[in-house]
């Protein structure tokens, strides 16, 4: 029984001894504490060195350890921490423990410089301009660069934003007839190889404009009216509906600046003046157009007063008695201006005297013949009117004033005489005065008329009619001079 006791009070005894043995101390060391990694990303190692278990903390979601917990490791183990490409400058700590050690990792990562369109990058604007914003996501501080061409009218008049910049641009209206563009620059104050661009374009300020008189008074006679006008955009021609069994259009081809709009006229028949509006019309924007105002004169009557001729019922290119109408040149059939020397058609410089004129000096007048009446070339009545009509020749002016009761009179407020025939019929001729150089003279004061007989005695001389308030008379005047014309019919 004693030696059972003894056993067991030895075994005891071993048992204590062993239990207070003494552990070997904890260390843990690493062999960095601070590690960077570019900004395009990649990774670091840190050695760790410990003989306790081991495992490290973080609530890091863009640097991941490449193990996170292991055994004693006297020897070291390498840990690997990785990351991606970064735009923005970051930092994360890891903390290692090993039994009651710790020690911490800090892992930094600077930012990539960068710029990053945010939004459109072309913008168009209308020719009335406007603002538009240039949106860039960026992590540098920037500028905007507007070429010098386009300072006039491009400005930046707002900036705003940290990361998400925005540039606002104040565009000018646009004058010009021609659209504009412009590439603008976003650049990094510190980097100009880091740069966006936009591109600004400002359309045209979209026009049509009339290169001729944009009123037209027509013979009644037909022909064809010419409309032209200059424009940068597709037009088309608007005849009005009830304008269309007399005006017409002339297909041609178009051109891309310059037009010409041709317009068959048809004759008038009638005895009433017709009038329409034209319009040039913007095919893609019917608010932009142009309007041309078509009159057409009503075809003449002929009145028999009992004379030897009919006379006319108005001058020619007049739309009614009381109307003055046009003034001719003799032997012009067009109208001008200028009623002088120097713009007359049938005289010549022979003599090189700066157009001083000698009445003596047939050789520089050209001879058209005696009597131009019925001459399609030189007679103003049958080259504007045909159909036989013709001017007076002297003796029909002469018989007019010799046969016909003639007493001043006013007609719609316009002075003249009414010639009354032989039998009682009567015409309204208006005081409508000459044209003597530029200068429109005795207007509602005396009546200047062509004859088509050139006086016998002086080729520069033409008889003409040529009345006041109480008198008249068949007279001769210097043919350069503008008169008025009023036909007559067999």
């Amino acid at each position: 029984m004693k030696r059972l006791l003894l056993l067991f009070t030895l075994m005891g005894v071993l048992f204590v001894g062993c239990n207070k043995t003494e552990e070997e101390p904890c260390y843990l060391e690493i062999d960095k504490e601070s590690v960077s990694i570019s900004a395009e990303g990649g990774s670091v190692d840190v050695v760790i060195y410990t003989n306790r278990k081991w495992q490290i903390i973080s609530d890091s979601d863009w640097c991941l350890p490449s193990i996170t917990s292991g055994k004693a490791c006297k020897d070291g183990v390498t840990i690997t921490f990785s990351a991606e490409l970064t735009y923005a400058s970051r930092e994360a700590k890891f903390v290692i423990t090993a039994a009651d050690k710790s020690v911490i990792v800090v892992v930094s990562q600077a930012q990539k410089d960068n710029m990053v369109l945010e939004g459109e990058e072309s913008f168009t604007l209308s020719s009335d301009g406007g603002r538009v914003t240039l949106a860039a996501l960026a992590n540098v501080e920037c500028e905007v660069i507007v070429p010098e061409e386009a300072k006039s009218w491009i400005e930046v008049v707002e900036s705003r934003g940290v990361e998400r910049r925005d540039f606002v641009l104040e565009v000018a209206a646009n004058p010009n007839y021609d659209m504009r563009s412009i590439v603008v620059r976003v650049v990094a104050v510190d980097n100009d190889e880091l740069v966006l661009h936009y591109r600004i374009v400002q359309l045209q300020r979209d026009a049509i404009i009339p290169t001729v008189d944009k009123s037209y008074i027509v013979p009644f006679t037909d022909g064809v009216c010419v409309l032209g006008y200059q424009s940068n955009v597709e037009c088309k021609v608007v005849i009005p509906q009830d304008a269309q069994s007399w005006i017409t259009l002339t297909p041609k081809t178009r051109g891309l600046l310059d037009e010409n709009v041709d317009l068959n006229i048809s004759q008038n028949l009638t005895h009433e003046s017709r009038q329409a509006l034209i319009k040039i019309v913007s095919v893609e924007n019917d608010a932009l157009y142009i309007e041309f105002d078509i009159k057409q004169n009503p075809a003449p009557q002929s009145v028999d007063l009992g004379l030897s001729v009919k006379w006319a019922n108005f001058n020619v290119g007049a739309a009614s008695p009381e109307d003055c109408g046009d003034y001719f040149a003799w032997g012009e059939i067009g109208t001008k201006s200028d009623y002088s020397l120097r713009t007359y058609l049938y005289w010549e410089d022979l003599n090189g005297n700066d157009y001083a004129y000698d009445m003596n000096d047939s050789n520089e007048w050209v001879v058209l013949g005696n009597d131009i009446s019925g001459s399609e070339l030189y007679d103003a009545a049958t080259a504007n009117w045909g159909d036989g009509w013709r001017m007076p020749t002297e003796s029909e002016v002469i018989e007019l004033c010799e046969e016909c009761v003639w007493k001043s009179d006013t007609m719609q407020g316009v002075h003249g005489v009414t010639v009354i025939g032989p039998n009682g019929n009567s015409i309204f001729l208006p005081a409508a005065g000459c044209y003597n150089g530029k200068a429109l003279n005795n207007r509602d004061k005396y009546g200047h008329y062509w004859c088509s007989t050139l006086d016998d005695d002086a080729v520069y001389s033409v008889h003409y009619l040529y009345f006041g308030s109480d008198y008249y008379e068949c007279s001769w005047d210097t043919r350069f001079y503008g008169h008025s014309v009023r036909p007559v019919v067999d």
